[in-house]
């Protein structure tokens, strides 16, 4: 019997070195980890080496650009995605329209934040600085973002995991820079290295992608035709941010720095968990389009083959940290009291997020992203709404549960629609046998 169970498992695991989702999702998750480590080092010497006040200017602004990067991209590079993993000759079209979106809406809010930054910071922004990071971030980073999109919707993984990781090193290297060479360094000084180190990125992936892959060719009358699909993924993806860091925004307004620093640290940890998870999902998207040709059936029925390695894998996460959750705060910090209460209580999440990316990868794989947009943007909405009725209440149990709520109404969202229009598409296909 148990050479059998071993037998079993070498065949499996001989299957899984030789499945290109596999490798792609090995890939993607061996970037993803290097760069928690890289981050973590950049975020301490920066801090360190800016201070406070310096620091908190970087912070800020970078804050602002992510509330609105998403409208730098308009949804180019999960368009691309879309049109290139089902046909790969569309590639020059798609890359070269996303170049082209990416230089016209980074420059154009750029600009306007660079002109209205101030205002809204009550001085606090320099006007360069907001130019050098937002530069960086609407323009740099997506077009970093559309470059590795281009490589895993063409089954190059390896290739995007390997730019993902140079990103991180190089603005690790710029952080030891800023704390080695330069003295008496500034937000401005940072500023300068911060758009080097993501623009020249972008400027290597420009040439990757155009050497290896294909040359762009811009076409306006798909970049017309796809205006409004990209504007469904801007405010998705924009919904989402709210709905992940609109909590520690009123938590440090509403409650107390203490109380966002524990629920801050708790989320962080979280984010580890949900590496592999985001890494499938990286390699699995394409994926989803090319089953989604054959409409949301096609598509959800490639959401349930991943659903048991899935679900098996949010299971053990929410085991671990219920069993760990009693010693957190012995590495972290004595000051970091209640971080096991938090932690029981959003435990759930990575398991929820996994049903979140299987549903909501089968509504935009299967051309009904506008469906989860909807839900996402209710989710967020519900969100602000369960944070100024509870934060005040209950500062951080309050927060902690608005987002299991609202994360919660995101999965049944998501699975109602898919339920909705798999019902739909068997009425039309039974009355058309009629």
């Amino acid at each position: 019997m148990f050479s059998k169970v071993l037998s079993l498992l070498k065949i499996k695991a001989a299957g899984l070195r030789k499945s290109s989702l596999a490798k792609d999702s090995f890939w993607l998750l061996c970037s993803k980890g290097l760069n928690i480590f890289v981050q973590a080092t950049y975020f301490v010497i920066l801090a360190r080496t800016l201070g406070p006040s310096e620091y908190g200017i970087f912070v800020g602004i970078s804050a602002l650009a992510t509330m609105v990067n998403s409208f730098a991209g308009w949804g180019s590079s999960q368009i691309l995605v879309k049109y290139v993993a089902v046909e790969r000759s569309l590639l020059k079209y798609y890359w070269g329209n996303a170049l082209v979106t990416v230089v016209f809406m980074g420059t154009l809010l750029t600009a306007i934040f660079t002109a209205i930054g101030p205002t809204l910071s009550r001085g606090n922004f320099p006007p360069l600085a907001i130019t050098l990071i937002f530069i960086a971030d609407l323009i740099g980073i997506n077009i970093n973002q559309a470059s590795n999109s281009a490589f895993i919707a063409c089954g190059k993984a390896k290739i995007a995991a390997f730019k993902t990781i140079l990103l991180g090193l190089l603005k690790l290297i710029s952080a030891i820079i800023l704390a080695i060479i330069l003295t008496n360094a500034g937000a401005i000084q940072w500023a300068y290295l911060y758009c080097i180190s993501t623009v020249l990125p972008a400027l290597i992936s420009i040439w990757m992608v155009n050497s290896w892959l294909d040359k762009p060719r811009p076409s306006i009358s798909r970049l017309k035709k796809e205006l409004v699909q990209g504007f469904y993924f801007s405010l998705s993806q924009s919904s989402d941010f709210v709905n992940e860091n609109i909590d520690k925004i009123m938590l440090a307004s509403v409650a107390s720095l203490q109380a966002t620093g524990l629920y801050g640290a708790g989320f962080r940890l979280l984010t580890v968990f949900k590496i592999p998870i985001f890494s499938v999902a990286g390699a699995t998207f394409p994926r989803f389009f090319r089953h989604g040709a054959e409409g949301i059936k096609g598509s959800f029925r490639f959401s349930k083959k991943l659903m048991p390695l899935s679900i098996g894998y949010g299971v053990a996460v929410v085991v671990v940290i219920f069993l760990i959750a009693p010693y957190i705060n012995n590495v972290i910090g004595e000051e970091y009291t209640d971080i096991d209460k938090l932690l029981k209580i959003v435990a759930f999440l990575p398991l929820i997020t996994t049903f979140q990316v299987l549903g909501g990868d089968a509504l935009t794989g299967s051309n009904h992203q506008s469906y989860r947009t909807s839900v996402q943007v209710f989710a967020a909405g519900l969100n602000v709404v369960l944070n100024i009725w509870l934060i005040p209440l209950y500062s951080w149990y309050g927060a902690a549960w608005a987002t299991m709520i609202s994360e919660s109404v995101k999965v049944v969202g998501f699975f109602v629609a898919i339920f909705y229009l798999l019902k739909a598409n068997s009425r039309r296909s039974s009355n058309s046998n009629v």
